[in-house]
């Protein structure tokens, strides 16, 4: 949890409305009134789904590009879309295709898209997957943890 403590703030006001959060959505209390095997549970999870994703997407992927004679910079903008894609489904799953959750769907995907750019770059600079991991497991981890914050403190309001 170490990494993602810096991500456990407010989301945006343009977010919260997308998902129809209301003010008062998160409680630090109830987070931490889950049991702590959950919590270890969501940050392994975090970790494993991040390292499996930067195995792929960096480790594979942008090498397999580059290989077969893409230019570093064609080879990293194609593995960003290329991982774009991937989070789209789960993205629909969670969502549904809803007109009204499409101004979302798009700053996600640019979202991605840029996430994507800035670890491949990383990858390209360092020759490692390391600093990648690290960035993406910060990431998911502290979603996780804000997710099932959430959720917490909606049980604890109910």
């Amino acid at each position: 949890m170490g990494l993602s403590i810096g991500l456990i703030t407010p989301l945006p006001i343009s977010v919260r409305e997308a998902q129809g959060i209301p003010d008062g959505w998160f409680s630090v209390e109830a987070l931490f009134a889950l049991p702590k095997q959950f919590l270890i549970v969501c940050l392994l999870y975090g970790g494993m789904v991040s390292w499996t994703e930067e195995n792929i997407f960096r480790g594979h992927l942008l090498s397999s590009f580059s290989e077969v004679g893409l230019r570093k910079g064609p080879a990293n903008r194609l593995q960003a879309l290329v991982f774009v894609a991937y989070h789209i489904p789960s993205f629909l799953m969670g969502h549904g295709v809803v007109a009204d959750k499409m101004p979302l769907l798009i700053g996600i995907s640019v979202w991605l898209l840029l996430f994507g750019l800035l670890a491949g770059a990383l990858r390209i600079r360092r020759g490692s997957i390391v600093l990648p991991f690290a960035l993406h497991a910060s990431f998911d981890e502290g979603s996780f943890v804000i997710e099932y914050g959430w959720m917490a403190t909606q049980m604890a309001n109910a």
